[in-house]
């Protein structure tokens, strides 16, 4: 995709959506659609400014769509898109969605609604950046508006709608940078971390710091060592805390966890279990050592 992000005020660089461009137009290709992009290319509306933080609207009617249909539909789409469903109403016709976090953006949010019209619905799909951005409108134009045309109406629509989302592949991450990363997230909204993360799995690489039982299972902690004591540390504008990184050991995994030394590289795959920001600690559930 030939859009760029440019940073300013510091930011770094960032093709912000060019994969998310890249899948909608292969996926245009495979699906058929229930209208055409015309119409949503020519409603297309900007708001804001880099200052405030842009505002891309794509607006599309679909014949015989529900807004329920919709919404599901746009759950079942979304994870091919690199997107993923923070939360959903498919009664009220309404989720959001969320471009992930890279090395070079920040998380970008994506607003779906469906509203009833006529004997079909309505769909509209809001971008909305972060301050500082400065988007290029033409590729966003196309591409949200490409997304939105896969959306189908009728019986076509409702097997989409009912299709099984494929479950995703545990994400890697060094322990240390998840936890930068999940500070700089707990600063912003530390709300959003558990429907950010929830359903999903991680495999985990770091030192090893205790292990102490936890109920019936015994809990396994990475060692993550305070920014202050990092060789580099972070910068005025990032978090100066650190989130500790807790993993709830499989309950066949005991004699695993009692036998791991201090400073022991260790690597463990486990699922999001909940984000307490009040010890702004991050736990995962039935986690299991990979082999190296």
């Amino acid at each position: 995709m030939r859009s760029r992000m440019r940073g300013v005020a510091g930011q770094p660089p960032a093709r912000r959506i060019a994969i998310f461009g890249k899948l909608v137009m292969l996926g245009c290709l495979s699906l058929p659609v229930a209208a055409q992009a015309g119409p949503c290319e020519d409603g297309f509306k900007v708001a804001g400014n880099a200052l405030s933080g842009p505002r891309f609207t794509a607006t599309l009617t679909v014949s015989d769509l529900t807004p329920d249909s919709a919404v599901n539909q746009m759950r079942v789409l979304a994870p091919s898109e690199k997107l993923d469903v923070l939360t959903m109403d498919a009664v009220n016709g309404n989720m959001l969605m969320e471009l992930p976090q890279s090395t070079t953006h920040r998380a970008i949010p994506f607003v779906f609604t469906a509203t009833r019209e006529g004997s079909g619905s309505r769909v509209e799909l809001l971008a909305k950046f972060n301050k500082g951005s400065i988007v290029g409108e033409k590729a966003y134009r196309r591409d949200m508006c490409a997304l939105l045309s896969r959306l189908r109406g009728g019986k076509a629509g409702i097997a989409v709608a009912k299709a099984p989302v494929a479950p995703s592949r545990p994400v890697k991450f060094d322990a240390l940078a998840l936890s930068q990363r999940l500070a700089a997230e707990a600063r912003d909204k530390p709300a959003a971390i558990p429907l950010r993360y929830a359903d999903k799995s991680f495999t985990i690489s770091g030192k090893f710091d205790y292990a102490i039982q936890d109920g019936a299972e015994y809990r396994v902690a990475f060692d993550i060592p305070d920014p202050g004591k990092l060789l580099f540390t972070p910068g005025p504008g990032a978090a100066q805390f650190k989130v500790d990184i807790h993993c709830m050991m499989a309950k066949d995994q005991t004699a695993y966890a009692l036998s791991l030394q201090n400073g022991e590289r260790i690597r463990l795959t486990g699922k999001f279990l909940e984000y307490r920001h009040s010890r702004t600690t991050l736990y995962l559930d039935a986690c299991r050592p990979e082999k190296s």
